[in-house]
């Protein structure tokens, strides 16, 4: 009788993280080299550093720190906790769409205005929206933090 518990216990909990997971969003830009330490290559544009720093404690267990980016709705890429993305763009007023998959599915919009040459994006998965905002570069962000992998 116990192990028809452990049993259930489990088929429960495999279907509640598959349900956390968000399916990844098609990429419909092209992205230029993920190196950091690269130069912009075209000085009319500004570069976007746009990194998920979702919690790892709450959103990494499950799933549900995984977020579907597009950039004035063309899609990017899913950004998993601890990622980054590089994205090139015109400078000017930009919508950021985020989504995340927790107990239900979460969208949102941002605008964000782009001015200097380069911008660190932050993104993050809250248990009820997504949040997106401009902010300095975080302290040791090349350790920190991965780029996308493709």
């Amino acid at each position: 009788m116990n192990h028809i518990r452990i049993t259930i216990l489990i088929i429960l909990s495999a279907i509640l993280f598959v349900g956390c997971a968000v399916t990844p969003i098609q990429r419909e830009i092209n992205l230029p080299s993920q190196d950091i330490l690269k130069p912009l290559t075209d000085d009319t544009k500004v570069r976007l550093i746009i990194f998920n720093n979702s919690n790892k404690f709450w959103t990494g267990i499950d799933g549900s720190g995984k977020i579907n980016l597009s950039l004035d709705g063309k899609g990017i890429c899913r950004l998993s906790v601890g990622e980054y993305v590089i994205v090139e763009t015109n400078p000017g007023k930009h919508t950021i769409d985020l989504e995340h998959r927790d107990f239900a599915l979460f969208k949102s919009s941002h605008s964000i205005s782009t001015i200097e040459k380069e911008h660190y994006v932050q993104v993050y998965a809250t248990p009820v929206s997504n949040i997106a905002e401009i902010t300095a570069k975080p302290e040791a962000f090349e350790s920190s933090y991965d780029a996308i992998r493709f």
